[in-house]
């Protein structure tokens, strides 16, 4: 019974960082990120976008987390921006921490960071106000 498991943990922790590329639940990609490229920024970006009010989506193509929500993602930022969406790509540069409610109220880079991917922070006035983490609480927020 531990095999199984301890696959299962290994399996995934490659899909969330990289290593794996699964195709979504459809088994139909249908959205690709170059449809939001116009909308791609650096990490050290995040808090230089002239918009009073957005998100930033972080995310590694390669994620199976990341995938399943691509198509969501993609046709939000393009179809139904109530609060535009920016897209950073998850790199080892990006700051990781272990307490996203320590991130919030950040206003400089400095202060800001990932748990992991994928993530939708919020950004509003130039203060980090709210960090999502995960498929289920992303897709709820956009949906």
């Amino acid at each position: 019974m531990r095999i199984p498991m301890l696959f299962s943990v290994s399996f995934l922790l490659l899909s969330c960082q990289g290593g794996l590329s699964l195709p979504s639940s459809s088994g139909l990609l249908s959205r690709d990120y170059e449809e939001v490229a116009v909308f791609s920024i650096a990490w050290e970006g995040i808090f230089f976008i002239a918009e009073p009010d957005y998100y930033v989506f972080v995310y590694s193509p390669g994620c199976s987390h990341c995938q399943a929500l691509k198509d969501i993602v993609i046709d939000y930022a393009l179809n139904r921006p109530r609060i535009p969406m920016y897209f950073v790509l998850a790199n080892a540069s990006i700051p990781k921490g272990s307490n996203p409610e320590q991130t919030l109220g950040a206003t400089a880079i400095e202060e800001a960071f990932i748990v992991g991917w994928p993530s939708l922070i919020e950004i509003k006035t130039a203060v980090l106000i709210k960090y999502l983490l995960g498929t289920e609480a992303i897709r709820s927020e956009l949906l």
